[in-house]
């Protein structure tokens, strides 16, 4: 099976600055991801990797960008915390890849295990995600018999300390054919799990920017004790109908600096369904404090609404964005929370603005 796709590029000198948020996981201020403890096993130094810990050399740690491409787009990074053998992701659309047992190491190291990980399948029949929404081989996606494959791009290129380094093209990907559960995984692997009409010309997976930003790798610290005092939490309001276009409304007024393309927004938000009227969830107001949102820079994931509504608040602020679908999620839904054709409703606190 040939597949057509349209060339994506991506800049492989100094920093890389990515993503958007699919409402999820995002690491908080000061605060390592949470996971199981890693265990150091008998496995000898000269094993094949990734290998797990022993006591003269630490578990490799090897990134695979990924998205999950339905139709047209790529759904949300999918998020969760359960890591039981060390193959997991943070939400931001990297499986990270650092074995705890054996079982997760070498050979062993693939796909399935992901899969495992998340309660997600994929075969030649189905794909199901987490929270069961699946869809089956030949279903109609626009109208057109949509049909499952795995295709695999060209690794990311490692970050150049050189502004002017070449920017990487992503050509052609290449088609995986058998199971899928057993593809190997590699460091800087970029994998597209796709349901799609054949003829569909699949972009790079987004979260190719995110393996030179990473959000295991600790961002800027936030002094706390400065962060402004915009007020309590916000509880969410619902207006009686949907608005049809993206509806901006500047609650407080920030006086602080303002988000600049390239650097990272500290924000508290909360998120709710337009549909049933009711809280999604929320981001910031633990313990652990603020969390960083990775908007306005190439690679990012939907919704675009949260970043074209973002655009020119300064710290301080609080806005209240009510976002339509075609600038959320869409028609699928993110196969979990939020289904098809949902209007989302978020109040954003901007407390930072970092490198």
């Amino acid at each position: 099976m040939s597949q057509s796709v349209a060339p994506r590029r991506l800049r492989v000198g100094a920093a890389a600055v990515v993503l958007g948020l699919g409402f999820g996981y995002v690491a908080p201020a000061g605060a390592a991801p949470r996971r199981a403890a890693a265990v150091p096993s008998t496995a000898k130094s000269g094993d094949e990797a990734p290998r797990t810990s022993t006591a003269d050399h630490p578990f490799d740690h090897w990134h695979v960008a990924y998205g999950v491409f339905v139709c047209d787009r790529y759904l949300p990074p999918i998020v969760s915390e359960n890591d039981p053998v060390g193959i997991h992701t943070h939400g931001d659309g990297v499986i990270h890849v650092h074995p705890f047992f054996a079982a997760a190491a070498g050979k062993n190291a693939v796909l399935g295990k992901f899969f495992t990980t998340l309660d997600m399948s994929m075969t030649a029949k189905a794909l199901r995600l987490p929270g069961g929404k699946t869809w089956k081989d030949g279903d109609s996606c626009n109208a057109q018999p949509g049909h499952l494959r795995v295709l695999q791009f060209d690794d990311v290129s490692a970050p150049s300390n050189n502004p002017d380094a070449p920017v990487q093209v992503f050509g052609t990907p290449k088609l995986l054919t058998g199971d899928a559960s057993k593809i190997r995984f590699h460091d800087r692997q970029v994998l597209a799990l796709v349901f799609a009409p054949d003829a569909t010309d699949v972009p790079v997976p987004p979260a190719v920017e995110t393996l030179n930003d990473l959000n295991d790798v600790a961002p800027a610290q936030l002094d706390t004790a400065k962060l402004p005092k915009i007020g309590p939490k916000p509880k969410l309001v619902f207006p009686a109908t949907a608005p049809a276009k993206l509806d901006v409304k500047d609650l407080v007024v920030g006086t602080g600096a303002p988000i600049v393309k390239g650097k990272h927004a500290w924000v508290r938000v909360v998120v709710g369904l337009m549909s049933k009227k009711q809280a999604l969830g929320e981001g910031g107001w633990d313990a652990g404090g603020p969390v960083r949102l990775r908007l306005f820079g190439r690679g990012r994931i939907q919704p675009v609404g949260l970043e074209q509504g973002m655009t020119g608040m300064k710290v301080g602020g609080r806005r209240q964005l009510i976002i339509p679908p075609d600038l959320a999620w869409g028609a699928q839904g993110d196969g979990s929370g939020i289904g098809p054709n949902e209007t989302l409703v978020w109040v954003v606190d901007l407390v930072a603005v970092t490198a």
